[in-house]
């Protein structure tokens, strides 16, 4: 009698380690990455992404939203990065970004790993 081992296929690994992130959750700036970098799914270093939803489309400092939606899409980073410095990254945008309008929902994410959404309350917002 042969004894089979079944292989975990690349779906039930990336649905395991989605399974972290609580999608209901707000984490605070530095666990978002944390968990961010943990929950991504590819075998190389990848980016590590701020993806905001503004009250209104615009130039804020250096940062501009798309031309007629209000979503501001930048890159903090890669994933290989400290987690503290990507969290120092996180705050200056959205510590700037919101100076001048207010930010609807923030979600931090890996290249191809879930979103994890950000707790805005620690942000001065207009």
């Amino acid at each position: 009698m042969t004894k089979t081992v079944k292989k975990e296929t690349r779906v039930a690994k990336k649905s395991a380690k989605s399974t972290k992130v609580d999608r209901t959750k707000l984490y605070p700036p530095l666990e978002a990455i944390m968990l961010a970098q943990q929950t991504a799914s590819n075998k190389f270093d990848g980016k590590i992404e701020l993806h905001l939803v503004l009250a209104k489309p615009g130039k804020f400092g250096k940062y501009q939203s798309e031309r007629k939606t209000p979503l501001l899409h930048t890159v903090l980073g890669k994933q290989s990065e400290k987690p503290e410095v990507l969290s120092e990254k996180l705050i200056e945008v959205m510590t700037a970004v919101s100076a001048s309008v207010k930010i609807t929902k923030a979600v931090v994410c890996a290249t191809m790993g879930p979103g994890v959404k950000i707790e805005l309350t620690s942000f001065k917002t207009s």
